[in-house]
């Protein structure tokens, strides 16, 4: 095997999540456009799922990007409860619309 000297580096949580954010909402729009132009209830259909994949994926991503604040004399745990706040409420709102 071949050693490369190039190091690897993972993407931050926050832009993977940013990243899945703009995707899923490009195919919404296709999707809604989609069923529109052929008259697809399914495509519709799929695009409301769709809509609560990107509801969760911000959820998400405020709930990191939350979370790297630095505590304050309000808040003196940080805001890492925004984050079992967000999966709080992104698991049954995500059942729900299924």
């Amino acid at each position: 095997m071949t050693e490369h000297s190039h190091p690897h580096r993972a993407l931050p949580v926050a832009s993977k999540l940013k990243l899945g954010i703009m995707l899923t909402g490009f195919i919404l729009v296709a999707e809604v456009a989609g069923g529109l132009v052929s008259n697809s209830l399914v495509l519709l259909s799929d695009a409301g799922h769709v809509f609560a994949d990107i509801i969760a994926l911000s959820l998400s991503y405020y709930g990191v990007k939350q979370a790297r604040r630095p505590a304050s004399h309000r808040m003196t745990f940080d805001y890492h409860r925004v984050g079992v706040w967000n999966a709080s409420y992104a698991v049954p709102a995500t059942f729900s619309a299924g």
